[in-house]
């Protein structure tokens, strides 16, 4: 959120300076699944999430990391690629410039589907989140300082317009 300051001057408003706040926002989700495993995944499509260099999909099976590229709207089957009981994996390289909401629930459209269920699935996801440097605010004096060359260059010409006439 970026908050401008105003002041009132001869001239009318003049914004004199600007204080923003730094965000936090989503770069990776980790998500889990209890009563079941995870049997394919599939990354949000151009249209849901703008993100056109993939993602980055990780997890640990058998004590062993694996990780796997997913471009917008991929498929990743976890059987086709040998790998069995995953209950978590971890989405990340979600790009910054998205500036994905953490507390938009609707942010990141994953599908999943599950097999092996011994009772109802039950789904939790978790924010991966960095948090952006604020901008560093305009000086309060460059605006005035502005003014004052511009007063300056107004009293100069006039001067000068008086001596020619």
């Amino acid at each position: 959120m970026i908050k401008i300051f105003l002041c009132a001057a001869a001239l009318g408003w003049v914004a004199f300076g600007s204080v923003a706040s730094a965000a936090t926002i989503t770069v990776g989700y980790t998500y889990s699944v209890t009563n079941a495993e995870f049997d394919t995944v599939t990354a949000p499509s151009f249209a849901a999430v703008p993100d056109d260099d993939g993602y980055t999909l990780s997890l640990t099976s058998g004590g062993a990391l694996s990780s796997f590229s997913l471009g917008s709207g991929a498929v990743l089957d976890f059987g086709a690629e040998g790998i069995t009981g995953v209950t978590t994996f971890t989405v990340t390289d979600i790009d910054p410039n998205l500036e994905l909401d953490p507390n938009d629930p609707f942010a990141f459209p994953i599908g999943v589907s599950v097999e092996n269920a011994s009772g109802a699935p039950i789904f939790s996801s978790s924010p991966i989140t960095i948090t952006t440097p604020a901008p560093v605010p305009l000086p309060a004096s460059l605006p005035l300082l502005g003014m004052a060359v511009i007063a300056f260059g107004g009293l100069s010409a006039r001067r000068r317009r008086q001596q020619q006439a």
